[in-house]
């Protein structure tokens, strides 16, 4: 089965572009048999003929985002970190998209999404997985207060968010070993370990912008937080949550305390780039609640350098370019299995 769609993956290569994909294509897996969607919007299109547990595999390059996904599929991209998508080029999805009831299970992985993901007012989605992403937007969980049908065990993992998580009508759920940029707000019963947060939690002068915000009945452990953190906002307005073994540069009681310039190895301006290097500088001296050191690259799912998904790789592709004296045209890949 995967030496089929590894095959139909590499129908797409062609000679003197310095990259696997001419086009961005899409492959959709359904029972066996393989799909390939081309022109202008593949992705949605493919989206449209998925059934239930069927895989959708991106090409690297770009796509226009479905306007919504309501069933049940796991959706693969090349990844978006420069230096790892060399030869694919980074999988970017362009605009908005809603996830609505029906997308239990779904899984979204090694994809540049340049737009916002929310998730339908109320609409109950179980199982999600969001892994090895970068979400320039905002990922939203609307809801309306009591939240009678809030979505239950997401995955949000090895990430890099930009915008705001804004989960209000989520709960039991998880957020680790990412990389935000901007804040966490409301949201209940969540473990958010080992992430790394780069926004400042108040700037005197300004605006009060806590990294958590309105959360309740959460574990915020293993984070780490480049930002400066004054002790009476860090926090936000949770309630009734637990904060230890967090590395921030405020004194505060269960966490540990240093430095900003002290934490990382390369971080310095309050902002992702994909230079930024979120090693600890002394992870043997900050342990997190589990034994291994906080940040991303300690609990149970350390961070994957140049978060490759977990599909097979492209990881080199010498194309020749021309064909030989017998018309044949001589292509070397590599394919690293994850």
């Amino acid at each position: 089965m995967f030496r089929k769609i590894l095959s139909s993956v590499l129908f797409f290569a062609i000679a003197g572009t310095g990259a696997i994909f001419a086009q961005s294509r899409v492959a959709l897996h359904h029972e066996g048999q393989v799909t390939i969607f081309s022109g202008g919007a593949p992705f949605a299109n493919a989206c449209a003929a998925a059934a239930d547990g069927d895989t959708i595999y991106l090409s690297g390059g770009a796509f226009v985002a479905p306007a919504e996904i309501n069933k049940s599929i796991v959706v693969f991209g090349a990844g978006h970190y420069p230096d790892f998508t060399a030869v694919t080029y980074q999988t970017s999805v362009g605009g908005n998209i809603t996830v609505k009831e029906g997308a239990d299970n779904l899984r979204l992985e090694g994809i540049l999404f340049t737009g916002n993901i929310a998730f339908a007012s109320n609409e109950k989605v179980d199982n999600v997985t969001i892994a090895r992403c970068r979400i320039n937007g905002s990922l939203t969980y609307n809801g309306i207060y009591p939240y009678t049908t809030p979505c239950l065990n997401h995955q949000i993992i090895q990430c890099v968010l930009i915008g705001d998580l804004v989960l209000d009508n989520l709960t039991g759920s998880t957020v680790s070993n990412c990389i935000l940029q901007s804040a966490i707000i409301r949201g209940n019963d969540l473990i958010i370990s080992n992430n790394v947060f780069l926004r400042v939690s108040y700037y005197p002068g300004s605006t009060i912008i806590p990294v958590f915000n309105g959360i309740t009945g959460s574990t915020i452990t293993n984070n780490v937080l480049l930002g400066k953190s004054y002790i009476t906002y860090w926090q936000g307005s949770c309630t009734a949550c637990l904060f230890f073994n967090n590395l921030l540069p405020t004194p505060v009681a269960d966490n540990y305390n240093t430095t900003a310039d002290l934490m990382c190895v390369d971080e310095t301006n309050n902002a992702f780039d994909y230079t930024d290097d979120f090693h600890l500088q002394n992870p043997e001296t900050y342990v997190g609640t589990d034994g291994k050191e906080v940040g991303i690259y300690g609990g149970v799912l350390g961070y994957k350098p140049g978060a490759v998904p977990n599909n097979p790789h492209f990881d080199s592709a010498t194309i020749a370019p021309s064909t030989d004296g017998e018309g044949k045209l001589n292509v070397n890949i590599t394919v690293i299995a994850q």
